[in-house]
């Protein structure tokens, strides 16, 4: 199994939108923002991005949406790289509210990108071990987002 990486934050008040709750483009950023925050635990995030000028980028994204969030609430997101192949990763991720339960589901699918070349390139081989996943693991879209 795939190491888990937890990204917290803190829903801010300019998030919510006029139905009280957080907006859902809000949601995305917090996967973002805990996709940057794995890279870099993991060696490949903004440090590598900008010395290498080679970085991740997203190739496809599913999002469920299953619980609001509301001003102040305390998040965490959680990650788990799903398949690790020569050129793309799968990422499952999940961001809790504080009732501990399930707020968002998200599927990604990422590419290394070379600004340079302008190309997507095989990822390197010791990214595979600091995400500690069996290469050729696989997780169907469905068993992840649920019904």
């Amino acid at each position: 199994m795939a190491k888990k990486f937890i990204y917290e934050t803190v829903v801010k008040d300019s998030q919510i939108d006029v139905f009280g709750h957080v907006n859902n483009v809000y949601y995305i950023q917090y996967f973002e923002e805990a996709r940057w925050s794995l890279g870099d635990e993991s060696g490949f995030g903004r440090e590598y991005a900008e010395k290498e000028r080679k970085g991740l980028i997203v190739i496809d994204f599913y999002v469920r949406f299953r619980k609001e969030l509301r001003a102040q609430e305390k998040v965490r997101v959680v990650s788990e790289v799903l398949q690790y192949r020569k050129k793309l990763v799968k990422l499952e991720q999940k961001i809790y509210g504080e009732s501990g339960e399930v707020a968002c589901n998200g599927l990604v699918t990422l590419a290394l990108f070379d600004v340079k070349d302008r190309k997507i390139i095989p990822c390197p081989d010791e990214w595979h071990d600091r995400i500690e996943l069996p290469r050729g693991t696989r997780m169907s879209r469905t068993s992840i987002l649920g019904s």
